[in-house]
């Protein structure tokens, strides 16, 4: 067997021998080094095709199934309002603003109260509770408040600059309603003007009920927030101008037979403010009211319409885009006693006719008879 052994094995070199060919070595192990970060082409693959469009039809819901979706949503509105009221206060209402003309907002108003009324708060909640502001509503030092009132605070407007908003009060019986209509209700008479800081939470009484200067307030934001117009029903006849970077308020007393002034009405352009006065009777019909333009640049003061025995005053309208006017010219009316039917006046010549009307509006200056 050792023999057999050896043979083949010297045949076997033998055949190496005659093809040339040396005897390879067992291999060896490689070592592959990769580098950090390095850069690898990608492999093209072809673009998959777009995917198929599907027109869906549209599903209307039965009233039933309409119904059980709004209870729902009413459900999840009132947890979340419950969520931010805490301390046994329940929501007493909610408001989202969530897109206020031309002003996108992400915050919602929530009013909480006991069921005793003996406390009450605004909040502002920025999107999912990250920050809150609470505003107490039992503050006496710049509330009218009465036991027999209750009080709720709702958003005049935000700022376009999304900094502040603007709000006032409104009251109402706990047990019962107060009818607000009535003929000085076309001074849109307000216990109070504030603002709210959404950045820092200062909350400031711009117009304050339990000041010497009066108990309830007309006024009017100018559009670009740099100006307030105002009266109060202490001071009939005297308009205040206030410039709200400084906070410096400019007086103006009119004649003496107008007991009353308000209804304040902002240019688009925010130079000029129109405002109502009603001169001495004007309650019984026994004389009228008269519509003032005033140039918060130059502080001049003119009259558009003089003892109006139909007392015409600028009233929002909805079906109008800018709520009263017309255009940036001319202001929409109606008369303050029944409301109907519309005018419109021409602020830069006085021109007054009936809405709706095919005359165009002629360019003159009307010849004013009267004087205040």
């Amino acid at each position: 067997m050792k023999k057999l052994a050896f043979l083949i094995f010297l045949l076997t070199l033998g055949l190496a021998a005659c093809n040339g060919q040396a005897p390879t070595a067992a291999p060896s192990l490689a070592i592959l080094t990769i580098t950090p970060h390095a850069k690898r082409t990608p492999i093209s693959t072809p673009s998959a095709p777009p995917p198929k469009t599907v027109t869906l039809e549209h599903q209307f819901l039965t009233e039933k199934a309409y119904t059980l979706a709004q209870m729902r949503k009413q459900a999840a509105t009132d947890d979340f309002f419950y969520s931010f009221c805490g301390n046994g206060l329940f929501p007493d209402r909610g408001y989202s603003h969530s897109a206020v003309k031309e002003i996108e907002v992400d915050w919602a108003e929530i009013e909480c109260r006991t069921d005793d009324w003996s406390e009450r708060y605004a909040k502002f909640v920025y999107k999912h509770g990250e920050k809150i502001w609470t505003i107490s509503l039992d503050d006496k030092d710049v509330f009218a408040l009465n036991n027999k009132f209750d009080i709720s605070l709702s958003v005049n407007k935000w700022a376009k600059n999304g900094k502040y908003v603007y709000l006032y009060p409104s009251y109402h019986l706990r047990n019962g309603s107060i009818d607000e209509w009535g003929a000085y209700a076309i001074f849109h008479y307000q216990t109070g003007f504030y603002r709210l800081n959404i950045e820092t939470g200062k909350f400031e009484a711009l117009l304050n009920p339990n000041s010497i200067s009066g108990h309830s307030f007309s006024y009017a934001l100018s559009p670009d927030e740099k100006y307030l117009a105002f009266a109060n029903e202490v001071e009939k006849n005297v308009l205040y101008i206030r410039d709200m970077n400084t906070g410096f308020d400019k007086k103006f007393e009119l004649n003496t037979n107008i007991e009353n002034i308000g209804d304040f009405v902002w240019t688009l352009d925010s130079n000029k403010v129109i405002f109502v006065g009603a001169l001495n009777g004007w309650y019984d019909n026994k004389a009228g009211t008269s519509l003032y333009i005033f140039d918060a640049q130059t502080s001049a003061l003119d009259v558009l319409l003089y003892n109006d025995s139909q007392q015409r005053v600028p009233v929002f309208n909805w079906s109008i885009q800018n709520g009263l006017w017309i255009d940036k010219n001319t202001l929409d009316l109606i008369p303050a006693q029944d409301g109907y039917p519309d005018w419109f006046i021409d602020i830069r010549t006085s021109f007054i006719a009936l809405v709706p009307t095919q005359t165009p509006l002629p360019k003159r200056t009307p010849t004013r008879t009267l004087t205040p």
